[in-house]
């Protein structure tokens, strides 16, 4: 569900796609053997997975537009933008244009998101220049831990983070006239219980001043959670406002 028009959905070779932009919204279904599909946020561009394989179809033109194979199996994929779709494999980082005929690797996993990680999330900043990859995996004494590779497009560095969920959001700092490309993030160690969300400028020219950043803030958590933690956070660029869900449903 990446596309605010569109619920996708693969059962028994078929693929469903609910048009909520219609009035009344249309049901459509095809006889597709996939195991996994998503339409992307703007436009009626219809990704489909089989293993490997990958293809995208333009529903509004009815045309086949690229396909390509991935050259591990996908643990991860979304949609970036409307133009680029995310692989994420056990090894790397991959972004397939949707033009494209080919994956075009943009990074390897850090070591300390091991092939055993659940990836939950992929994230690239609206400037392009940072991408984070995002996952869980279980820890000592029934605990889930969380880490994260933030990663630079422009220097091809990686900065592991031990947290659970992020997300990226472009500020207007009031008495600056560019803008703050911000990363949001929760962050919880193993040796740390304590949550907390961190909100913080990446990649700003020192020459220009200083970076923006606010103090971290601890996280509530309820005496009956004490085990939760986050499973995503959202931005809502209007308001820019970040929503944190937690696994046990606090918001």
């Amino acid at each position: 569900m990446q596309s605010s028009s569109w619920i996708v959905s693969c059962s028994s070779g078929t693929v469903s796609m609910l048009d909520l932009s219609a009035s009344p919204p249309s049901l459509s279904q095809r006889p597709i053997a996939a195991e996994a599909a998503m339409m992307s946020p703007g436009s009626q561009l219809l990704a489909l997975r089989s293993g490997e394989s990958l293809q995208i179809f333009d529903l509004a033109r009815k045309a086949k537009v690229s396909a390509v194979s991935a050259p591990d199996p996908v643990v991860h994929w979304s949609w970036v933008g409307d133009g680029t779709v995310a692989v994420v494999t056990a090894k790397s980082v991959f972004h397939w244009k949707v033009e494209g005929s080919s994956l075009e690797k943009v990074f390897d996993r850090h070591a300390s998101l091991p092939a055993t990680m659940q990836i939950t999330n992929y994230e690239v900043s609206a400037d392009g220049k940072w991408c984070l990859l995002g996952g869980i995996m279980a820890g000592e004494n029934g605990a889930i831990n969380g880490g994260m590779q933030l990663y630079s497009t422009e220097k091809k560095v990686s900065q592991p983070l031990s947290g659970h969920a992020a997300a990226f959001a472009t500020l207007d700092i009031p008495g600056r006239t560019d803008q703050a490309q911000v990363l949001v993030f929760h962050q919880k160690s193993p040796d740390n219980p304590t949550q907390k969300l961190y909100i913080m400028e990446v990649g700003r020219d020192p020459s220009l001043g200083t970076p923006f950043k606010l103090l971290p803030q601890t996280i509530p958590v309820p005496a009956d959670a004490a085990a939760d933690f986050p499973v995503s956070i959202t931005m809502d660029k209007v308001h820019s406002l970040a929503f944190l869900i937690s696994k046990m449903g606090y918001l």
